[in-house]
């Protein structure tokens, strides 16, 4: 059996469109199946799935696994504790008040709070790109937010069509 040849760029943006997709409907999915469980029940389930695929792939890849030495389980802990395990809980936790939309827009605000915090947390200097991305991103979150800060029974403003789009 032959295997059809795939460019590697462009093997590489189909997966860029597999995970896309797979990550944008992992939101409405959540929503949908917190009308049946609860929320750490969902992860916990959900995230063994997860480990399970994507050991099975790695493991049919013949790639390693396990980290190496004891100070990168240390630092593997850390990382999941304080980065993917309150992102999983909170994310779903926040979607039991939001809409999918509402709460992903929250969600991936983080870059811009990562921003912000950068510059008392680890020093770095605000230069006019840096400020200005913030500003861009900023803005994009709060017109496509907009729902949030004046009630969904509230006439109608300019962010009109931000909240009539798709991502809302």
């Amino acid at each position: 059996m032959s295997r059809l040849a795939v460019p590697g760029r462009v093997q590489g943006l189909l997966w860029l469109a597999v995970a896309a997709v797979g990550w944008g409907l992992n939101w409405p999915a959540t929503k949908f199946a917190l009308s049946e469980w609860p929320p750490f029940a969902l992860r916990v389930v959900s995230s063994a799935g997860a480990v399970t695929l994507l050991l099975a792939i790695a493991l049919a890849r013949g790639e390693r696994i396990w980290p190496r030495g004891l100070a990168q389980w240390g630092r593997l802990t850390v990382a999941g504790l304080l980065n993917v395990a309150p992102f999983i809980c909170l994310g779903s936790l926040a979607m039991l008040w939001l809409d999918a939309s509402e709460a992903s827009i929250v969600a991936y605000t983080m870059p811009i709070w990562a921003g912000l915090l950068a510059w008392p947390v680890l020093g770095e200097r605000p230069t006019a790109p840096r400020v200005a991305g913030l500003a861009v991103g900023g803005g994009g979150g709060g017109c496509c937010s907009g729902r949030c800060w004046r009630g969904r029974n509230q006439p109608r403003r300019w962010w009109r069509s931000c909240r009539d789009s798709p991502l809302s």
